[in-house]
Order: C-alpha cells, then structure tokens, then sequence
C-alpha cells in the first residue's frame, strides 16, 4: 500500500542486544522507497542510474532523484534485500570477503551476497552488514560525490553509519504505484481495483514478466507481486513482457499479453493471478495479419457477449474471439484510425463504442492519446474532432497508453496512462499516473489534464449501496428531477451525476423496491 509519508525518520528499536527484527522480518514497508545517507558526508546511497549487472553503487549529494530510492524488502533471519528504484537491481557483494571490496548491483536472487543484516546504533543510525561477508557498507573514507561505496570490517567510524528514512511526494498520488511501469490497463473486478502494467526500467523494454497491483479505493495500492512471468511460457523467448489486458468471462480471467510482439493469453481463477498460458503458442505472431506489429491487446466484451480483441502498432486490427476466448472467429480486420501509433483500449456507453489509442512515437515526449468512435464494435472509427484527449502538461510528458475503466453501476470513468518518470524519466522509464475521465453532454470526451494529485479522495466501488437504471431503448437514466411529494413524476434524463439518478434497492421477498437517494 501506498503510505503518504513526508521524508518520515524510520525509528527502529532493538531489544536485548539482538540481531535487528532477528525471526521476525518487518520494520520495512516494502510498497515504499527509503533514502540512506551516511553520516560521515551527508551524502546518499546512489545507484547513478544503472541498470547493468555489475555496475558499482556510489554515494551522491541528495536530490529527489529515483537513483537514491531504495525498496528494503524481508528476506529471512533479520536480512533484507535493498533493491534500487531505478533498475530493480540489488545492492551485491559479490561475494568478496576482503575489505575494501566495491559494492555492485546486480539483478535481484537469492545470493546471500544480496542479503543485509540492518542492526540499530542508536540516536537513529544504522549499520548495513553484508550476510555473506560479515562486514559493513562504508564509504571507505572517501569524501566526494561519486565515490563507489564499499565494505569494511566493523569499526567505530561514521563512515559506516547510515540514516535510513522513508521518502514519498506529500500530498501527490501520482504516480498511482510506486516503481517504474508503463502501459497500465485498470480494471474492476469483485468489488476491487486492479492495475496490470508493463514493468520498466529496462533498456529496450526487455521486461520478462507481469505483476499485478489491487486497490479497494483507486488511492492505495498494494503489490500483488508477479502474476505471469515469460520464463514460465515455453514457447516464447522469455523476454518483451509488455501490456497486458485481463477480462473476466465467467469465473475465468484471462490475460492478453505480448511476449517479443507476439500476442499471447493466460488464464486465472483469480484476477490476482497466477496466470498460466493457455494455448502452449502464440495466438497472434508477429506481424501475422494487417502489417501490424503484433502487440498491445486490448479485449472488450460486448452487452451480448461477444468479445473482441483490439491490437496493433502502426496498423489497429480487431478480431471477434469464440466463445473459448482464446481462439479467433475470423481474419482481424484493419481500422486502423489517423495517426495511430499503438495501444488501444475499448469501451462502449450510451451505444457509442470508444476507441482510445496512442500517437507519436513511444520515446516522444508529446506522446498523447486520441479517441475515436464508432456505432459498431467492428468500425469504421472516426476521430473526435477535439483530439487530442490526454497530452503533455508542463513537466508531465509522453502521456499515454491508457487504460480506460468504468466504475460498475455508474457513469463514473477513469484513465490509467504512463508518463516518463519525474525527475529524470525517459520511454524506458516511466511511472502509471491516474486521473478522472469526463464525457461531454454530447457524448464526446473532455480533454484530461494530467495531475500531479492523482486521485486525491477515495472511490467506492459501491457507491454505498446505489444504484443507476438505465434504459437500454433511450440509454437515458431514471431521475427523481430533485421532487420530494408523493404522486411527484420521475423522468428519464441523460447522465447527471447528481443523486437525482441514483437509488436504493429494497428488496422484500421476490420483490425489489427503488427508492431515490
């Protein structure tokens, strides 16, 4: 979960003179990112933005950039695994036992190499004890920014005394989770929120698994950890995890997903995973139909059933799936609508189907997102004349590849979307933001401003029990047009978000009584 705190002092009690949380493995919140700074320079632990196995881990003046966010995640015994927030990578002796040995990075196992022992010193210092080695992360009496940190045996210095302190944006919730990840899709399932992202951080997109994240109120999030990873589908090359899309068709759940620009599907009794790939090969390969590059699925399932498969970069196909949902009814189809470049993601209200994509390259940083529409699932879409819908604002850039979620039983909608990390983001590092979604009188979409605030206040997937009716002939709602006597009419309006159009239901017996809010 997604703790809202201001550069908070972690304060950790030791008992007895034994080894730090010996047994118990907690103290650290791993859904958060913590800064360490020595006490000898004042300066930070700083992994200056490597992402390869190897590369050394220095100390740096402060600043707010993602180099000196650390996750500190339980492992077993009182040892922790300080994983660096850009990269992923784990700070790592190398099984060096001499003094004087550099610290590295490397991507994260199960190596006690990676393990460190956190002891309290008192008066809110800290010394990090390698578990394979036995000695201290120290700055090896070095006295500059960039120096490589190293380890000593223990010893009396500052230079191996460290602050550990939890570090978040106060009052901001974008990004909605913490870490680096693209290409969101936001769901409802069950009464709870779900994000399926792309994870980042990697140079060229080369991600080799799917995590999924759950919320019951769209503002605190937890990891649900890895959901599907390519090392366990057999016929890909194990890496290019991006985008997923999962659904819900009965009491399966299944996942579209790429795998190296094809497009693969999982299935799940949970949302939450873990997702097994269904077929044992791809169900679109590369390029198989259209010209499209086989990649970023998008499956929307229609009032009557009938599920189709959106997709593409450069070109936008659509497919129907049979009613296994993982198997196509037919040739994919080319809609692809101007400019498009890649991720779609599909709703329908009032009879209008809605059909947002992205424009401009991925590495773009004018990269925005369009909407067009269109009476039929199938096409031809066309595009909304005020496009386009989400674009950069200010230091908010490469806004795109959305999401788009309805709350159930209400005219309530959402955009999930990535945009480059702040500070120092790129097309390979990114972090999901979430913002409100409005639609015009007219049925068109206003246009979103992306927001540092994120979802500020808590959204109930109940709405406290009300409920809308919608007419399926009109599509327009029930509404009490605000009269409060017996014998006053309703009518029937569009969608007002006022309490005018919602209900409660009553039941009593076999029978259902609405009563207006």
């Amino acid at each position: 979960m997604k703790t809202k705190l201001t550069k908070l002092l972690i304060v950790l009690v030791l008992c007895l003179d034994l080894p730090l949380f010996a047994g118990s493995n907690t103290g650290y919140n791993p859904n958060i990112y913590y800064r360490i700074q020595n006490k000898a320079t004042g300066r930070y632990l700083d992994n200056m933005g490597n992402t390869t196995n190897g590369s050394y881990e220095y100390q740096y003046s402060g600043s707010t950039n993602y180099n000196q966010q650390w996750q500190i995640i339980a492992y077993d015994a009182g040892y922790y695994r300080i994983i660096a927030r850009t990269g992923g990578l784990a700070i790592d002796n190398y099984g060096s036992t001499s003094d004087g040995a550099n610290i590295q990075s490397y991507a994260l196992g199960t190596s006690e190499n990676q393990q460190w022992q956190i002891v309290d010193q008192g008066n809110g210092y800290f010394k990090i004890i390698n578990r394979t080695s036995g000695k201290c992360l120290d700055i090896g009496g070095l006295n500059s920014d960039g120096a490589i940190l190293q380890q000593w045996a223990n010893g009396s210095s500052d230079n191996q005394l460290w602050t550990i302190t939890a570090y978040t944006t106060s009052g901001n919730n974008n990004p909605a989770i913490w870490g680096e990840y693209g290409d969101p899709t936001l769901k409802c399932f069950n009464g709870k929120y779900y994000l399926y992202p792309t994870t980042d951080g990697y140079g060229g997109w080369n991600a080799t698994y799917f995590k999924c994240f759950t919320s019951t109120d769209l503002v605190n999030w937890t990891d649900n950890s890895i959901v599907l990873n390519l090392a366990n589908v057999g016929w890909t090359t194990h890496n290019y995890a991006w985008a997923p899309d999962v659904v819900q068709k009965g009491s399966t759940y299944y996942m579209y997903y790429c795998a190296n620009s094809n497009i693969g599907v999982a299935t799940s009794s949970s949302p939450s995973g873990p997702f097994t790939d269904a077929l044992g090969h791809a169900l679109i390969t590369q390029q198989q139909y259209i010209g499209a590059n086989s990649i970023d699925p998008c499956c929307f399932i229609d009032d009557d059933g009938q599920a189709y498969l959106y997709y593409g970069n450069s070109h936008c196909g659509v497919v129907k799936l049979n009613s296994d949902m993982i198997s196509l009814n037919g040739t994919p189809k080319d809609i692809t609508p101007s400019g498009f470049q890649e991720a779609t993601s599909v709703v329908k209200r009032n009879g209008i189907y809605y059909l947002f994509y992205s424009v401009n390259g991925t590495l773009s940083s004018d990269y925005q997102v369009r909407v067009a529409t269109s009476t039929s699932p199938m096409g031809t879409f066309s595009n909304q004349s005020s496009n386009p819908v989400l674009s950069q604002s200010g230091n908010i850039v490469c806004t795109g590849s959305c999401g788009i979620m309805q709350v159930p039983g209400r005219d309530e909608w959402y955009i999930a979307y990535h945009r480059f990390t702040i500070p120092g983001g790129d097309g390979t590092h990114r972090e999901v933001c979430i913002d409100r979604l409005y639609f015009n009188s007219n049925g068109t979409v206003s246009t979103v401003t992306p927001t540092l605030a994120g979802i500020t206040s808590s959204v109930s997937v109940s709405n406290s029990g009300n409920v809308m009716i919608q007419n399926k002939a009109t599509t327009l709602y029930i509404d009490g047009m605000g009269r409060s006597s017996n014998g006053d009419n309703a009518g029937q309006w569009g969608y007002s978000g006022t309490s005018n159009q919602q209900w409660t239901m009553e039941t009593s017996g076999s029978n259902v009584r609405f009563k207006n809010v």
